[in-house]
């Protein structure tokens, strides 16, 4: 497998630690306590964090449903 390949293939199943912060809409110091937390597990990458876009939309869901459920607006 080439470079490009491989970049290809990363940005087929991977996002950023900022793409995935702006697609959970959170900051990068609350992704970094998810990942504290064991909430959401980053990819073994060197020199940056990786995240599996399926983790990340799956924390999608598990966070609109905890909204839904614990954040009530009048």
């Amino acid at each position: 497998m080439n470079k490009n390949e491989l970049s290809e293939l990363l940005d087929d199943y991977c996002y950023t630690k900022q793409e995935a912060a702006d697609i959970l809409g959170i900051s990068m110091q609350r992704l970094g306590t998810l990942i504290q937390n064991g909430k959401l597990t980053p990819v073994p990458h060197p020199g940056t964090k990786l995240f599996l876009k399926t983790d990340v939309h799956a924390r999608l869901e598990d966070q609109e449903e905890l909204r839904k459920r614990y954040y009530h607006r009048p």
